[in-house]
């Protein structure tokens, strides 16, 4: 029989044996989970987002799988195969399905790829990220797809660095590597894979990349938009054509700071939105809503806003005093003279003050039109069939502005003055706004609400813009295409610190996605549903 005290020592090292055993349990456990997250393999998953340079200057993203599947690729081929020609010959029809299919080469198809430019020593270096399935599935991928005996040279040549597979270095102006998420390729000109392999260790390694470094970015990515271009317009001048540059770099309205631009593709709608952060606002604002009376409802193309007059009018004078800028923007067969003249009379020169006669707000819209013969600037100039109206201040002087809009003479409009506005309109439009303000049917609804809240807004009809363009036979060609379109509106948003443009294209068939139409009309342009009206018959989309 044992006594209490040997019983009392046993459960005392028992209890302390038991103590040790649960923590080198726990510390074994701990030690199993660092080693699954730690190995390159069993890394978490990291955003392709997240390897991009901080000092990027231009991304460019793009969502493979998701173009290819809302444009139905592999039956848009399988049923045109014809269409490609030669080409359409060596293409095996049952196989084009596996074609289209990137996840052959063990990259995701539902996240997007990568493209950016990142200031390097030899200029801009060009990045390539892909997000893969994992290693495994990459390897096979490239082994089993690339052509002849390329991927297996390909892998012959890799070596592995701090959890990274790749190739670091050679001669060529190239370097990539991969781990279990993503594979990044770096390319620069006149450059070496022995320069470029540290570079791809150095984004991989990063903690803040260029996600963290601008929020407006960060948004742009949150989007998952099927395209889009992100871009820091300061540091990219060298990426924007000269030209380009040249025209519009001396107005303050030339976008600096950030840019986004994404397109979404869905059914019957192509959606295109412009997002600029930094630079001077817009001279822009909503427009009166109670000009929208002179829209009509079957207008062919409408435009609305409200314009700043007296920031527009120090820019034009600016304009009107260097000769030079005036001279690099027109075509060599305009003389100037003759375009500083128009724009004198068309601003009233030294003798009227748009400004303190007009607020800026004003509407169009065209109905119709014809060419009339080439007048003194070389141009053929149309005879309108529009209505319009201009707001004007309180005590404008009424006669001097009707006579200054009298220019719309030259293209078959008559300037006549209304209770608080200058009208420009066809004959057949004036007894009605004379009498009250309004065209006989003026644009209601939908179409209607559309125009009051952006800063600026334009639309244009298609089918209605093919019906006035039948009188012209040059035009036939053109004509099954504007029937199968719907739409095209474009509105601008203007804040203090960004303007948001926002561009839709609407198609007659609201079923099919916009991006299997427009493919099927640039492969076979000639096919045209017939034009189906909407109920309301507005020039915007409900």
């Amino acid at each position: 029989m044992q006594s209490k005290e040997t019983s009392r020592w046993m459960r005392q090292r028992g209890g302390v044996g038991m103590a040790a055993g649960i923590i080198l349990s726990v510390l074994m456990l701990a030690g199993i989970i660092a080693w699954l997250l730690l190995r390159p393999e069993h890394r978490p998953r990291r955003e392709t987002g997240s390897i991009l340079p901080a000092d990027a200057v231009m991304v460019f993203s793009i969502q493979p799988g998701k173009l290819i599947n809302k444009a139905g690729l592999p039956d848009l081929l399988r049923d045109n195969i014809d269409l490609l020609g030669g080409a359409g010959m060596m293409i095996d029809p049952n196989q084009i399905a596996s074609f289209a299919d990137i996840t052959r080469l063990g990259i995701r198809d539902d996240k997007p790829v990568l493209l950016f430019m990142q200031p390097g020593d030899m200029g801009f270096v060009m990045g390539l990220v892909f997000p893969l399935i994992n290693r495994d599935a990459f390897e096979k991928g490239i082994q089993e797809n690339l052509p002849g005996e390329l991927g297996d040279q390909i892998i012959k040549q890799m070596t592995e660095e701090q959890g990274l597979r790749g190739i670091f270095r050679g001669r060529e102006p190239i370097a990539f590597g991969y781990d279990d998420n993503s594979l990044l390729i770096l390319v620069e000109e006149n450059s070496r894979g022995d320069d470029l392999g540290p570079r791809v260790h150095k984004l991989f390694a990063q903690e803040n990349g260029l996600a963290e470094a601008r929020p407006a970015f960060r948004k742009f990515m949150e989007k998952g938009d099927d395209l889009g271009l992100w871009m820091d317009l300061d540091a990219a001048g060298e990426l924007i054509p000269s030209e380009f540059a040249a025209l519009f770099s001396s107005t303050p309205y030339f976008p600096k700071g950030e840019q986004t631009i994404s397109w979404r593709f869905e059914p019957g709608e192509l959606l295109m939105e412009q997002v600029v952060i930094g630079g001077d606002a817009l001279p822009l604002r909503p427009v009166d809503p109670s000009l929208l009376d002179v829209i009509p409802a079957n207008a062919v193309l409408t435009a609305v806003g409200g314009i700043d007059l007296a920031e527009v009018d120090k820019q034009v004078s600016s304009l009107l005093k260097d000769s030079s800028r005036l001279a690099d923007i027109l075509p060599e067969d305009i003389p100037l003279e003759k375009v500083q003249e128009f724009i004198e009379n068309l601003t009233g020169g030294d003798e009227l003050d748009l400004n303190e006669q007009l607020t800026g707000d004003l509407a169009l819209a065209l109905t119709d039109f014809e060419l009339k013969e080439a007048l003194f600037i070389k141009v053929p100039l149309p005879r309108l069939y529009l209505a319009g109206a201009f707001k004007t201040r309180e005590g404008a002087d009424m006669e001097a502005l009707t006579r200054q809009f009298k220019i719309g003479e030259t293209v078959g409009l008559e300037a006549f003055a209304g209770d608080d506005r200058i009208h420009l309109a066809s004959p057949k439009f004036r007894e009605s706004l004379e009498e009250s303000g309004a065209v006989p049917e003026p644009v209601t609804g939908p179409a209607r609400n559309q125009l009051t809240t952006p800063s600026a807004a334009m639309a244009l009809n298609f089918p209605r813009l093919a019906r006035v363009l039948e009188k012209f036979p040059e035009a036939a060609p053109a004509i099954p295409l504007l029937d199968r379109m719907g739409t095209f509106t474009a509105t601008i948003h203007t804040q203090s610190d960004a303007s948001r443009f926002t561009f839709r294209l609407t198609m007659q068939d609201r079923k099919t996605n916009v991006l299997r139409q427009v493919i099927e009309l640039i492969m076979n342009p000639s096919t045209s549903d017939p034009l189906e009206e909407d109920a309301d018959g507005n020039s915007l989309p409900d």
